[in-house]
């Protein structure tokens, strides 16, 4: 989900850009809104914020908006009471962080599917791990290139618990380059490299403190995304939605994470070689 409210990523981007000010104009959600890529007209903005103040969702005062607290009341025992009762695979049914030599495996008919679950469990594990970091590595920045509204949201998340993350991506096409820079945010790091200890298609490890969190992706799934890293030398030949569409591709799709301090310290020695040099 890339959005508070992917049926309406309008609203959706105006009730988040809100909640992140303590009180801001309708001219100043218009500016921003456009700033971040998305046209609209003042018009545009003024709808849908009548339509949220109307329902109470929104109220204004001296000019400026806020979220109705008693709106906001009802969302966290709704976020609440769908986390207990709706996670995604059931991921919640296992005691984090893992014991000493426990594994889990988790499975999904997609990638975009095993992706949420992926989310769920990453952002469990971020406050009650010791480490101040995340060390990742992805063969290809798939998901800044493809799922990256979501990409954003999953380190800003982990960053507001006070943990970094060390990005290394395995390979150095344009595309890779390009999927480099289009996530942001102070405390996430990135590192290309051509020659890397890890698999260089198809593979992606999370490792902080004694626990690390693996995916190798189907053969369909990688060979699919292979062919735009290979074959794309300009963004204007990027086809985003034929990418994008990768992610729904129905295959059988695995996630791992395991409690093992030794491997975990090992993989991590990696890490901090090929940030080293």
């Amino acid at each position: 989900m890339a959005t508070f409210n992917p049926l309406h990523p309008l609203e959706s981007s105006i009730i988040e850009l809100i909640a992140s000010h303590k009180g801001i104009t309708i001219r100043d959600v218009h500016e921003k809104i456009n700033s971040e890529g998305v046209s609209v007209s003042l018009n545009g903005i003024y709808k849908p914020i009548n339509r949220m103040l109307d329902c109470q969702m929104l109220v204004k005062a001296e000019g400026e908006l806020f979220i109705n607290s008693v709106w906001l009341q009802h969302i966290s025992q709704f976020n609440l009471t769908a986390g207990q009762n709706h996670l995604p695979t059931r991921s919640d049914d296992i005691s984090l962080p893992l014991k000493e030599g426990q594994r889990h495996d988790f499975h999904a008919d997609s990638l975009q599917s095993l992706d949420s679950i992926w989310n769920h469990l990453v952002t469990k594990l971020t406050p009650i791990l010791k480490d101040d970091s995340w060390y990742v590595y992805n063969s290809h920045p798939w998901h800044s290139l493809g799922m990256r509204d979501t990409e954003q949201r999953l380190y800003e998340s982990i960053i507001s618990h006070g943990k970094e993350v060390f990005m290394v991506f395995g390979n150095e096409t344009f595309l890779d380059t390009y999927g480099q820079k289009l996530v942001t945010a102070n405390g996430y790091h990135t590192t290309i490299v051509s020659d890397s200890p890890f698999l260089q298609d198809g593979y992606a490890l999370w490792v902080c403190d004694d626990h690390i969190v693996e995916c190798i992706f189907p053969e369909i799934i990688s060979r699919n995304f292979l062919f735009f890293f290979q074959s794309v030398q300009n963004i204007s030949n990027f086809n985003q939605t034929l990418f994008s569409d990768v992610f729904k591709m129905k295959c059988n799709c695995k996630i791992t994470v395991r409690c093992d301090t030794k491997e975990a310290n090992r993989i991590k020695s990696l890490f901090k070689g090929i940030l080293a040099s």
